[in-house]
Formats: C-alpha cells, sequence, structure tokens
C-alpha cells in the first residue's frame, strides 16, 4: 500500500542503522491519454507518474473481464515520477466500450472509458 517507510541498513561487521522516511510508495496515476480510441492492433500512450520501473500489463477491463495489453514502450523516470506506456490494442475485442487501467505493484490507476473501433476497411 502506497506511505512513507524507514529502511534499516544492516552493514556487514557494523550495527545496523535506520533511516526514517527514506522509501515514498505511491499509487500510479493516469494523466492523459492522447486518444481514448482505437483499433485492435493501434498504439495508444498513456501518461501519467509512478508507474514504476517494473513493467506491468496496462489492460481494458469489460463485465469483470480483464484483458491484459502488449506493451510497446515502457518509460519511467525514477527522479520524478514521469512515467510513459504505448500499448497495443489487443486483438479479438468486441467493439464496445471498456475500463483501461494500469497497475503495479502497489495498487491500481483507473483511466477512464476507452472505446475498441472496429478494424478499417481495407
Amino acid at each position: 500500500s502506497p506511505g512513507i517507510f524507514g529502511l534499516t541498513v544492516k552493514p556487514r561487521g557494523t550495527a545496523s542503522f535506520t533511516i526514517d522516511s527514506a522509501v515514498e510508495v505511491k499509487n500510479p496515476q493516469i494523466d492523459s491519454l492522447l486518444v481514448d480510441h482505437g483499433f485492435p492492433g493501434s498504439k495508444i500512450r498513456i501518461n501519467g507518474k509512478y508507474f514504476g520501473s517494473r513493467k506491468r500489463k496496462p489492460y481494458l477491463e469489460y463485465q469483470g473481464k480483464i484483458k491484459k495489453c502488449k506493451i510497446d514502450t515502457w518509460v519511467f523516470d525514477s527522479n520524478s515520477g514521469d512515467s510513459e506506456i504505448v500499448f497495443i490494442v489487443p486483438k479479438r475485442l468486441v467493439v464496445e466500450k471498456y475500463q483501461l487501467n494500469v497497475k503495479n505493484t502497489v495498487g491500481t490507476a483507473l483511466g477512464g472509458d476507452f472505446t475498441v473501433d472496429p478494424l478499417p476497411l481495407p
């Protein structure tokens, strides 16, 4: 869960010591979607904060069912928390409105509605 935590260091051969408020852990936060819709196979960019250095998959949710999205690129700045994900809209999804979410080890950011469009005609 999010919060500020202390850190105990145990060096070999000396006494351990604690650093209060050494680490702050935050939930991911979605700031923007460049577009809120796309057809299967299209690439969609999510900008936000605190997505984390460990790649997790954003996912689309509809009627309690979850469909993970493949990641094209993942950028996380550990100093500022600035984050960006480009994901690929999964294939074989029903044309419908889904809930877009990003999950990290701390929590989940709810990104709002994302509509899967029909494939364009050839």
